[in-house]
């Protein structure tokens, strides 16, 4: 064989296997690509609403404060109406949050403190706004 034909069979091997190498790495990127967005709408995505649910009852939290503080029955009044207006926000995030959210055990974990603040907050909460009120 000539040289020129040993270097074009070279060459074209060498041109092969760099394809080769190129199409497994984009397949690669694509899956990575994938699973990515998979994970973030898994993981991080129901981070925002969660946030919102923590920050809902922190405000909450923090009117049940100042009714206990202030006791000017007009301003209780408008920080129980206040609360009211924030469960319901609080309530349509979690209830937001449960249908995001994908993972099993972050579910049972859900299901756990949607319970708790239904069954065990709220009417804890109600008791001290009622206790406030009379």
């Amino acid at each position: 064989m000539k040289i020129s034909v040993k270097l074009i069979t070279g060459f074209l091997i060498v041109a092969l296997i760099a394809g080769a190498v190129g199409v497994v790495g984009i397949v690669n990127l694509r899956h990575i690509e994938r699973i990515d967005k998979e994970m973030y709408n898994t993981a991080v995505e129901p981070m925002g609403k969660m946030t919102q649910v923590l920050e809902t009852y922190h405000r909450m939290q923090a009117n049940l404060r100042d009714m206990v503080i202030n006791k000017d029955s007009e301003y209780r009044i408008k920080a129980e109406d206040k609360i009211k207006e924030l469960e319901k926000i609080l309530f349509d995030n979690l209830t937001e949050l449960g249908t995001d959210v994908k993972e099993r055990e972050v579910h049972t974990t859900y299901e756990e403190l949607d319970k708790l603040m239904r069954e065990k907050y709220l009417p804890y909460r109600d008791e001290i706004i009622a206790l406030l009120n009379s």
